[in-house]
């Protein structure tokens, strides 16, 4: 066997080289940690200011997870009073069953985990007697279980809005959900928004659905089963479409010197009518008190007629039933986009209490840039797009 004579090249040891990056490691992360306290050092000692914004943040973190961390004794004092407490939040069908759920409240607010969407009422001093909201009203939107982005549209649209004049709650009203999928969709978005009440009735708009939503917001106010207390009753209560946009604001201003009972407020049809007693309320928007929300669930004249065209029927029931003799027609303040055409059909108009008929995201481009465009900063100089 034959041997090279070239020489082999001395194999290098391998003994020393992970400790050789450890070490490497070692002393770059000491470097960079040395580095950031210096600029932390720095950054403190020619603003002070920024010591006062860390610590704050750094205990509010904390503090959302247990009492355990050590407080001053003020504030000891003051979290010895927020004691942990749970309400029930109330799915009411239309069969009248109840089914609780509780809601733990956050340990250190006492507010629910499940916030429901309600518009702000005052932009300053909140506690202050003249700023106290004068009435209640619940604004129930009528829509369908896959319709997710309208309702995200929605909520924007209405949580831009503020009034100090009344205690605004806006709710999205579905039918019971079949699809699997839209249980888990619409159920993640109630868990983040609570702002969806499911009715125990099949999707239907002239079918009882109506009907079961006003029941169902009275049933809503009765005792619960686990004894908590009664659940929320409202001044009045107010039914739209999807399609609708309310200016919540001119709503509550219109109807803050109205009757608080037996009336029916809207926008009476058909489009030349100007009596509030002949016919009924557009469907695109109406308002009940609450003592008619009650009737329509207790009576059985009602109860017994729940099929036909929901504005139709309502009318019919107050009229049947000697109701609402407080009536107001709110034209030419409620109307269909100009848009759409037609009779009931006028332009935009800043006193404006809802559109009707803005079915499509040029339509709502439109609306939104009229009313918060000077807020945004936008305008529409050429509506000549919207279809």
């Amino acid at each position: 066997m034959i041997e090279s004579d070239t020489p082999r090249r001395p194999r290098k040891s391998q003994g020393f080289q992970i400790p050789n990056v450890v070490f490497l490691a070692a002393s770059i992360g000491l470097g960079s940690l040395m580095t950031l306290g210096l600029l932390l050092y720095v950054s403190v000692v020619t603003n002070p200011a920024l010591l006062d914004y860390l610590l704050p943040q750094h205990r509010s973190c904390m503090e959302t997870r247990k009492y355990s961390i050590e407080l001053p004794d003020a504030e000891e004092d003051q979290l010895s009073t927020k004691q942990p407490n749970v309400t029930s939040s109330l799915m009411v069908t239309s069969r009248g069953e109840k089914k609780d759920r509780k809601l733990e409240h956050d340990e250190i607010t006492g507010e629910p985990s499940e916030v429901p969407f309600k518009l702000k009422t005052s932009s300053h001093s909140p506690d202050s007697d003249s700023h106290k909201p004068l009435f209640s009203i619940l604004i129930g939107i009528m829509t369908t279980a896959k319709k997710t982005e309208r309702r995200h549209l929605l909520r924007i649209a209405y949580r831009a809005q503020t009034t100090q004049l009344a205690d605004v709650e806006v709710k999205f009203v579905i039918g019971k959900m079949q699809d699997e999928a839209d249980k888990i969709l619409v159920g993640m978005e109630n868990l983040v928004y609570g702002d969806i009440i499911e009715l125990d009735c099949q999707e239907n708009m002239n079918h009882g659905k109506t009907f079961t939503f006003f029941s169902s917001v009275s049933e809503m106010a009765e005792p619960n089963s686990s004894g908590m207390g009664k659940g929320r009753s409202y001044n009045y209560v107010m039914k739209t479409d999807d399609d609708s946009y309310v200016r919540v604001d001119n709503l509550a201003r219109h109807l803050s010197p109205l009757a608080r009972t037996d009336l029916y407020y809207g926008y009476v049809l058909p489009c030349e009518n100007q009596d509030p007693y002949q016919w009924y309320m557009a469907g695109m928007g109406y308002v009940i008190s609450w003592d008619l929300v009650e009737w329509i669930r207790e009576s059985p004249l009602v109860r017994n007629n729940t099929d036909g065209t929901e504005d139709k029927l309502v009318g019919q029931w107050l009229n049947e039933g000697g109701k609402a003799k407080n009536r107001v027609n709110d034209k030419p303040l409620f109307y269909d986009h100009p848009a759409f055409g037609g009779k009931c059909s006028h332009e935009l108009v800043s006193e404006t209490i809802l559109i009707h008929q803005v079915k499509t995201l040029d339509r709502w481009a439109h609306v939104l840039t009229f009313f918060e465009g000077d807020r945004l900063n936008v305008s529409l100089s050429k509506p000549y797009f919207i279809h």
